[in-house]
């Protein structure tokens, strides 16, 4: 039953390309912040505020590249075979990675994490609740602009046989 998660999809380890896509996916959650002003932040004054919520695009493409690299040694690990599999466990690690720095970029300079002295359980209990109700709704909406980046850029790896015999002239 579970045997379409073997199916080999299209990946790019080319870096060029994945900071291609890792640049438009930033964009699209900058885009998002500052044009939606989604979850309250609208309520947000600074006179640095599209610049500070241009940031979260930011550091969303550093979690995308810091996610390509993991992604890529699992890439070859596997032998240059994608599967469906690895595509699910490359999105939750995106998902992962951009939640704990998007999140401390948003405790400190939305919140002022350190403008009150830090308590570990408090922040961790927000950073369960932003995921839940900022995070993971961001990441969903992203979801279909990722798989579409991921294969529009991607190639599937053809192995040789080893039964065929190529022949050269000069």
């Amino acid at each position: 039953m579970l045997q379409f998660l073997s199916k080999e999809i299209r990946y790019n380890p080319r870096l060029k390309k994945q900071i291609l896509a890792g640049v438009i996916l930033g964009l699209i959650v900058a885009f998002i912040m500052v044009f939606l002003e989604p979850f309250g932040t609208y309520q947000f004054q600074s006179n640095y505020k599209y610049f500070i919520f241009s940031g979260f695009g930011f550091i969303f493409f550093l979690s995308y590249i810091s996610h390509t690299r993991i992604t890529n040694m699992w890439y070859h690990q596997a032998n240059k075979k994608w599967s469906i599999k690895l595509e699910i466990s490359s999105f939750l690690l995106l998902l992962f990675l951009s939640s704990i720095l998007i999140h401390f970029y948003n405790q400190v300079f939305l919140n002022n994490l350190f403008s009150s002295p830090f308590d570990i359980s408090e922040y961790l209990s927000h950073g369960i609740w932003f995921f839940h109700y900022c995070m993971l709704p961001v990441m969903l909406l992203l979801l279909p602009f990722y798989l579409y980046f991921r294969n529009k850029f991607g190639g599937q790896h053809t192995a040789q046989h080893s039964d065929t015999i190529t022949f050269q002239g000069l």
